[in-house]
């Protein structure tokens, strides 16, 4: 319950609609910059089984959101979250 102008009124329930389409947002990965040549840096890459990013940044039609160095519980929750997956 909450108080609007003297009035006591009730939140009304959220409603989703499950017939709208699910639109699927473009998602592009983009390295940080090397800080050592290229060639010194190819037997690592090859032996690493994870990738890990520095920054995400998510395009909203009205903004941007760039989270610096992401836990990969916090980009799960994001991804959940973006998607309708938490609800």
């Amino acid at each position: 319950l909450r108080q609007n102008e003297g009035r006591i009124s009730r939140r009304l329930p959220v409603t989703t609609s499950s017939d709208t389409g699910v639109e699927l947002l473009p998602v592009e990965i983009t390295p940080d910059e090397p800080k050592e040549p290229v060639a010194a840096l190819t037997p690592s890459l090859s032996t690493q089984t994870t990738v890990s990013a520095s920054s995400c940044k998510v395009e909203f039609r009205h903004g941007n959101m760039t989270l610096e160095n992401p836990s990969p519980e916090l980009l799960t929750v994001l991804i959940r979250e973006l998607t309708g997956r938490g609800r």
